[in-house]
Formats: C-alpha cells, structure tokens, sequence
C-alpha cells in the first residue's frame, strides 16, 4: 500500500493559479467607487473642480462615464479570462487524473502478475513494469524497487555452476550445468534472471554492453538488494547509485567490470558462491566486503577504491585465488583478520592511504593437491600510507619484490613459518622519525641512498637487503 501510495503521488502535477473571483469582483467594487466619486465630484453644488461652462462639466463627465466603462470591460474581460483558464485547467487536470489512473491501472496490474504461481504471467508482470517505467520517468525509482523486492524473496534452489582458470590470463571460462534443477525451480529462476537483466539494461554508464545498447537509460537509482538471492547477476558497465546488498547471496558467475558506485556500496556478510570478476570497477565513495565470503576466484585486477571512506575487506575469506593487481586504494585499505586461502597477489597495486593487514592470514596448505597454492604477491607494489602486516599468518611465501615503502610499515610477530621476499625493494630514508619500522626477521633496510633509475619518486631511498648484508656493510 505504500508503494501503491507514492506511486500515485509521484505523478501529481499542479499547475498555476487563476485569480479568484473574490479578487476579480473587489477590482471591480473599487472601480465603480472610484467612478462615482469623480461624478460627484464633477456634478456637486459647489465642484472641486473648477469647470466654467456647462459642455465643461458634460465632457468631463463623458470622460468620466468612459473610464468607468472601460474599467467595467475590462472586469468583463477578466472574468472571461477567468473562466477560460479555469475550464482549461479542469479539462488538464481531467486528462492527468485519467492518464495517473491509467498509470496506477497497469502498475497495480503487473504487480499482481508478479504473485501468479505461473512463471510465464510473472514474466509478464516483469517487463509489464518495464515498459511502464520506460515511458514515465517519474516512476522508474518506484519500478526497481519493486523489482528489488521481487528479487529479495526467498529463492534457495542450489545452482551448480563451474568454471576453469587458465593460469595464463587468470580469466574463468563459464560453464553453467542446471541439469538438477526442476521444471519449477527453472522457471523461478528465469524469471530472476529476467529481472536482473532489466536492471542491468537501463542503469548503463556511457559504454554500455552490446546485448544492451540502444536501451532506455534510467540513470542514477538506488538499488536495495540487501539479502537478495542473484543468479549468474551480469552488472558489467554499470552506473549504480546507492546500493545495498549485505547478506546477498551470489550463485554462478558474477561480473561487475568496468561498473562505477558512484555512492557507498556495502557487500557486508555477503557469499559469492562462484567467480567475482570486477575488473576495472570505481568504488568511487569506498566499499564494504567485511565479512564476505569469495568461494572462488575473486578478480579486481585494475580496480580504484576511492573516496573518503575506507576499502574494508576486514574478516573477509577467500577460499580462492584472489587477484588485486594494478588496484588503486586512494584511502585506507583495511584487510584486518582477512584469511586468503588460495593464491593471492596485489602486484603493482598502489595503496595511497594507510593499509591495515594485522592478522592477515593466507592459506591453510600452502601445497593443496600439489600445489603451491599459498604465496601471495605484492611485487611492485607502492604503500604511499602507513601500513601494517602485525601478527600476519602466511602459510607458504609472500613476495614484496620491487615494492615501494613510503611511510611506516611493520611486520611486528609475523608467523615464524612465513617465508618474506623483500628483495628489490625500497624504502624511504627521509621519513619523519614517528613513522615507525619493523621489518621482517632476517631483513632491513640500507643506510645507503639507492639509484632510483626509471623511477622518478622524490626523496632519498635505500634498498631492503637481508641482516647479514647490513652487518657486512657496517
């Protein structure tokens, strides 16, 4: 009912006032006063007006009487006017309460055929409210909230679904298998993946996807999917505005790429039971991942987390590869108590603010199935913030090859068993005293300033080398 309540409202349309008839009628009251004092004025025993002669006095009075008349007409006039503006604005309002009956019709109508037990009458109700939202801009934040809603129904037909990664490209070849689904459970589920692909249609950014081109764009809406149960959800070239989708759950493959939040968007407690690929994605007001589980490959190579707000992956599990390469955090990264359990690498991503990786785990076999499945890369990467690996678990190796430290970092009861490559890297000699250092048991840092060839960073720089080179050059 309240849905059905600022529908109707949202298409009210008001238009502009005509003057009442009280106001027409107290002109003309002050008109005929004014007009019977000039005759009085002009025609009393002893006038006010010096007039000599008698055709004086009758051709004031004309021009008096002619005023008067004119004024009358005028009045006349404006009560024609009056009632033709007034006829006009109830024949407009007329064909707006109608056109508004007619919308609410079709709304109520296709919100009915969404609760059909029929699959095919749902589908209906589906693209029923799509057309509508086509043709009424007003109404199109209404539709997708009612297509939300649709979508956060419960809907707990397990989905099998699996995907190979070559280890060239680390991009999943999609195979989808549904041969255990029933009749039901399959049309249920295409009618989700219709609902889905209409919101995917009509929020697209500049450049959209071919299966989408030449569609209606809605722009920027709020998307409320918070608990929602998606299906191989294809949100790629994407502009979403809010959006909420804590504790959804993701089955099949889903793809963000090049997609840009351009408001806060939460993913808290969700699980992605296959692939997440959000290659070249904008969180452009920071993102929430905390407590997320990533059952498969995670894929955010290229990705800019920006914005005032911290990227919070705090508590997040990957059970599998997890690939954060070329990413810009332009805030604070906060990785505390995230357990990578497969491959991880951040290789050339740049963190520009602090970086919190306390409690940092990775991998519970490092060699699952024969192989090394437990290394995690940060090679080339730059930590322009502070950062921090205190009490980090790595199970199998973690590389820092090339990184580039520009504040203060530590890596203060890291596990004894982690194995840490620091060589390549640099670290800033020029850092205030108060950025405080703890490097990794066998490494530190040179006093010696380093060539930074092909490197065009300010201050002065020494490489981090092993303890027993830093006692030879003593």
């Amino acid at each position: 009912m309240k849905c059905l309540t600022s529908f109707v409202r949202s298409g009210e349309s008001r238009g502009p006032r005509p003057l009442s008839i009280r106001t027409i009628v107290a002109c003309g009251a002050i008109v005929v006063l004014c007009t019977m004092l000039a005759v009085a004025l002009l025609l009393w025993p002893a006038p006010m007006i010096n007039l000599r002669t008698t055709n004086d006095q009758f051709d004031a009075l004309r021009t008096v009487l002619v005023i008067g008349g004119a004024a009358a007409g005028a009045m006349t006039l404006l009560l024609a006017a009056r009632r033709q503006v007034h006829s006009e604005h109830v024949a407009q309002d007329a064909v707006l309460d109608a056109a508004e009956r007619r919308i609410t019709e079709l709304y109520v109508k296709a919100v009915e055929q969404l609760g059909s037990e029929k699959a095919p009458v749902r589908l209906g109700g589906m693209y029923a409210l799509e057309r509508l939202a086509n043709r009424n801009p007003d109404h199109r934040q209404t539709v997708v909230d009612v297509i939300c809603s649709y979508l956060r129904m419960p809907f707990n037909v397990e989905v099998e679904s699996e995907f190979s990664l070559p280890e060239a490209i680390g991009i999943p070849e999609w195979r989808d298998s549904r041969a255990n689904l029933t009749a039901t459970s399959r049309e249920e589920r295409e009618v989700r993946v219709a609902a889905q692909e209409i919101l995917c249609r009509h929020l697209q950014g500049a450049s959209p996807l071919p299966i989408y081109s030449g569609a209606e764009n809605w722009g920027l809406l709020t998307l409320n999917l918070k608990g929602a149960t998606l299906t191989d959800f294809n949100a790629q070239c994407m502009v979403i505005g809010e959006a909420g989708f804590d504790y959804a759950r993701f089955q099949g493959l889903t793809m963000f790429n090049e997609s840009r939040f351009a408001a806060y968007v939460s993913f808290a407690g969700c699980t992605f039971e296959a692939g997440l690929l959000c290659e070249s994605t904008e969180f452009s007001r920071g993102v929430s991942f905390m407590g997320t589980t990533f059952n498969d490959l995670a894929y955010f190579r290229g990705s800019k987390f920006d914005g005032s707000h911290s990227s919070r992956f705090r508590g997040a599990v990957f059970n599998g590869a997890a690939y954060f390469h070329q990413s810009i955090f332009s805030s604070s990264a906060d990785f505390h108590g995230a357990d990578f359990r497969k491959s991880t690498t951040f290789a050339a991503a740049k963190l520009r603010g602090s970086g919190e990786f306390q409690h940092f785990r990775l991998a519970d076999d490092p060699y699952e199935n024969g192989t090394a499945s437990g290394s995690a890369e940060f090679v080339k990467a730059q930590f322009n913030g502070d950062v921090s690996f205190e009490g980090v678990s790595l199970v199998g190796q973690v590389g820092f090859e090339g990184a580039r430290f520009h504040s203060g970092v530590t890596f203060k009861g890291i596990d004894d068993d982690s194995l840490v490559l620091l060589g390549g890297a640099y670290a800033r000699l020029d850092v205030p005293e108060q950025c405080g250092r703890c490097w990794p048991c066998d490494w530190g840092q040179s006093s010696q300033v380093a060539s930074m060839d092909g490197f065009p960073e300010n201050g002065e720089w020494g490489q981090l080398i092993d303890s027993k080179s830093i006692e030879g050059q003593e």
